[in-house]
């Protein structure tokens, strides 16, 4: 019986360039509409898919995949350096365009709810941490877990819109992607969890 079904749904939004989302005959239309902010532009991306578990049991698979440092799209050396109550402290490289810069940070563990990477420093100086934020939100839905991942970030404003945008649409790609391997993770976390209840068991599938 699969556990993981993916529901497609991403779309790049900018508090600079508004995206709004309609949908028409199973499309995706985008409509821009062009906002003045400041000296950088924000921006956020999201991605939503479903988890056939429930939302603790998504909460507690999501840890393990990043306290395991399992495979996740453009993510690597992911490090949990201290952890006080729900607040976890980490370091982790990401890459976009062949690129790698580091990330460090704060993540907040709400179970059932969501989790919550705050970037306080990128290694790439085109991005700007204040923070960025990465966020895990999981929401019921009829036994399964509605899982939306978000991306909100900044650039600086003196970078060419086509850049900026190349960016934000190659995170979206990722996220989508991210669903990808938490099918393949969701496969063998369960598999773990059903071999430590039967005590050492191993159940071929």
């Amino acid at each position: 019986m699969k556990r993981f079904l993916v529901k497609s749904s991403g779309v790049v939004h900018s508090l600079v360039r508004y995206l709004r989302l309609k949908m028409i005959s199973n499309k995706y239309i985008l409509r821009k509409k062009v906002l003045e902010f400041g000296g950088v532009v924000l921006v956020y991306v999201t991605s939503s898919g479903i988890l056939k578990v429930t939302p603790m049991e998504a909460f507690e698979f999501y840890i393990w995949v990043f306290e395991k440092n399992r495979t996740q799209p453009n993510w690597s050396d992911f490090k949990i350096t201290s952890k006080v109550g729900n607040k976890i402290w980490f370091s982790a490289m990401y890459s976009l365009f062949g690129k790698k810069f580091s990330l460090e940070g704060v993540g907040v563990l709400s179970p059932e709810r969501f989790i919550e990477f705050r970037i306080e420093k990128i290694g790439w100086n085109i991005l700007k941490a204040n923070p960025a934020i990465v966020r895990y939100a999981l929401q019921e839905n009829r036994g399964t877990t509605l899982v939306t991942k978000t991306w909100h970030f900044m650039f600086e404003a003196k970078l060419k819109r086509a850049y900026e945008w190349a960016v934000a649409f190659q995170i979206k790609r990722h996220l989508r992607s991210s669903f990808r391997a938490d099918q393949l993770n969701l496969r063998a976390w369960l598999a773990k969890n059903v071999s430590e209840e039967t005590k050492g068991y191993v159940i071929n599938r």
